[in-house]
């Protein structure tokens, strides 16, 4: 915990690996391996933040779940959160059409639906287009992401262009619930921007230097 706190502090980005950070979840992942199928497990990943965060933005694979995590952060005591699900059952917000959403801010929670145009003022582009492949394919399609400038992107080097809008109205959306900006579109200008200028590259770089270092004493 001292090590990840470190990494976050000095990068600013941090990954806390379930079974490493919560006891109980080490002492069934075997059972989890055996069972083979999807359990209540499954759920409680994203409930069981031992950061205690206050504002979070969370995917569920299916509808229902949508107004029942957000009754859950709202019981944990979560200041703004944000739970989505696509009508192409993804567990975060689609470039392809309608994802519902379900917000909670200021302990009330509302429902509606977000739109890649309407709301983010982007265009539509099907699930094909910013689909991933092998595990090299992705890394390198990453890694190319975060290293993309404006001439890069305006001319869609490398068919990048879908791929950074994908990338940048999932993070609008983390924006707008920690509540740095005050609109989705604004929050997709900010995350291009970021990535343009090179400083999403410069945390990952970071965050990789960082956590390959032994942890540092109090």
């Amino acid at each position: 915990p001292d090590h990840a706190l470190q990494v976050l502090d000095g990068s600013g980005y941090c990954f806390l690996f379930a079974q490493q950070y919560h006891p109980a979840m080490k002492y069934v992942a075997s059972v989890r391996r055996q069972i083979g199928c999807r359990t209540i497990f499954n759920l409680l990943g994203p409930l069981s933040n031992p950061y205690l965060v206050d504002f979070q933005l969370t995917g569920v694979n299916e509808k229902h779940l949508g107004p029942v995590f957000a009754k859950a952060f709202q019981n944990l005591g979560i200041r703004n959160a944000l739970v989505v699900h696509s009508d192409e059952g993804l567990d975060e917000i689609s470039p392809a059409g309608i994802t519902h959403a379900w917000l909670l801010r200021d302990n009330q929670i509302t429902q509606f639906t977000l739109h890649p145009t309407d709301d983010f003022g982007l265009p539509l582009y099907t699930l094909e287009q910013v689909a991933g492949g092998e595990p090299e394919e992705n890394q390198q399609l990453f890694r190319s992401l975060l290293h993309t400038t404006k001439h890069d992107y305006d001319n869609n080097k490398n068919n990048i262009k879908p791929y950074i809008d994908f990338v940048c109205m999932n993070a609008a959306a983390a924006l707008f619930v920690a509540q740095k900006v005050s609109s989705w579109k604004q929050g997709v200008d900010i995350a291009r921007e970021m990535i343009f200028a090179g400083k999403s590259a410069s945390v990952f770089y970071e965050y990789i230097r960082l956590s390959q270092l032994p942890p540092q004493s109090k």
